[in-house]
């Protein structure tokens, strides 16, 4: 089974590897206009270069292909920072989700973040602590800035204390019926 992390490496190395041959490819399309086409040597330079980026550019698509869906199931990355990411339409990533049995999270999914990404702006949000408890937090600046949670004493607590976060849900609209 392929984690995130170890795909993420082969896909970071082979698209400094199709930069390398995209380079060559260069180098050799210019000796070829230098020859002035004439050069047999220098055209077979530029074909094989050629050759080498089209199979490296379906390599690096075929990891790309594997990778989306694994950050989509492993890190919850919407589809359209996928497809600016890697450049892969959102139909042919939803095909891609299905052949990897991995569910499409939908973006009004409620999802647990990483503690960094946490807004800052004073907004409350849901924190789940290093102790597993989930708590209402907030950021504050000035002086005493910092993640604040209103249960602790004293209020003021180190982000290290904090594994995730998520948004606050709506409430509920009022003049909702509740089911019994």
């Amino acid at each position: 089974m392929d984690t995130y992390k170890a795909v993420k490496t082969q896909y970071d190395d082979l698209k400094l590897r199709l930069l390398e041959l995209e380079t060559l490819k260069e180098q050799a399309r210019r000796a070829w206009h230098k020859v002035e086409y004439d050069d047999k040597k220098t055209y077979k330079e530029l074909s094989d270069a050629d050759n080498n980026v089209y199979n490296m550019r379906k390599s690096v698509k075929a990891v790309a292909h594997k990778l989306v869906a694994l950050e989509h199931k492993e890190l919850g990355t919407p589809m359209r920072k996928l497809f600016r990411e890697y450049g892969i339409s959102t139909l042919t990533i939803k095909k891609l989700l299905k052949e990897a049995g991995v569910a499409y999270l939908r973006p009004t999914m409620v999802q647990w973040f990483p503690i960094g990404t946490a807004p800052r702006d004073g907004t409350k949000f849901l924190a789940l602590m290093s102790t597993s408890n989930i708590e209402i937090a907030f950021h504050t600046d000035g002086e005493y800035g910092g993640f604040r949670v209103d249960s602790y004493a004293p209020p003021m607590i180190n982000e290290d204390w904090m594994e995730y976060w998520m948004p606050l849900p709506k409430p509920p609209a009022l003049g909702e019926k509740k089911d019994d």
